[in-house]
């Protein structure tokens, strides 16, 4: 069983359609200024779209700080997120927090990382 912590942006994230098994989490703190119609009930509607709503659980969550224990999650996406973080500090916290959380370093990605 694949467990799979989308941060962030996750209305948008379409990893979870090709999870097999398992769950997706995905964490958000739901900042309109860095996604427009990002919100929690637009996140559950396209993941009922997509079929996969009893494999989905959404919770408020800043990245740079996240409640799960050291190598929770077989993969952890970053997606529209650790460009929205304006401090060099917190985008280094918060990739921090993403290796913390995943079993190995390999199976995180970031996608869209841009430096202000």
């Amino acid at each position: 069983m694949c467990l799979m912590l989308a941060l962030a942006g996750c209305t948008n994230d379409r990893g979870r359609k090709h999870l097999k098994t398992g769950k997706a989490i995905g964490i958000d703190v739901w900042k309109q200024s860095d996604l427009k119609n990002n919100t929690y009930e637009n996140t559950m509607r396209n993941a009922t779209l997509e079929g996969v709503h009893d494999k989905v659980l959404i919770k408020n969550a800043d990245a740079q700080q996240m409640l799960f224990p050291d190598g929770e999650f077989d993969v952890v996406l970053s997606n529209l997120c650790i460009h929205n973080i304006s401090s060099k500090n917190g985008r280094d916290k918060a990739c921090r927090e993403i290796a913390r959380v995943g079993k190995t370093r390999r199976n995180s990605c970031h996608l869209r990382y841009y430096v202000h």
